[in-house]
């Protein structure tokens, strides 16, 4: 199968909404940027560069981060709340 052309545009769309994923979910377990960091074994400036779109994560530092959360690798991706946690709180 052919290479596909890179589509810089739709790259960068990929990457804002992957960060806007993660910090939803992040926001949801009230997590700072610092603990998911820790937790995942990752800086809190690369952690700050995915929820901007500003780098593009391997697929180690997404397990890492889908560990921390304690989802599966895929709920990552997926809309809406993992089917294993509980609504956030209302505020």
């Amino acid at each position: 199968m052919p290479p596909r052309p890179q589509n810089p545009e739709l790259a960068r769309e990929r990457l804002v909404a992957f960060g806007r994923r993660l910090r939803q979910l992040r926001t949801w377990r009230e997590l700072s940027q610092e603990s998911l960091a820790s937790r995942a074994g990752l800086s809190r400036d690369y952690i700050a560069r995915l929820e901007q779109g500003r780098v593009s994560p391997g697929l180690l530092p997404l397990w890492e981060i889908a560990d921390a959360f304690g989802i599966r690798l895929a709920e990552l991706v997926d809309e809406g709340l993992p089917r294993s946690w509980t609504p956030p709180r209302s505020r």
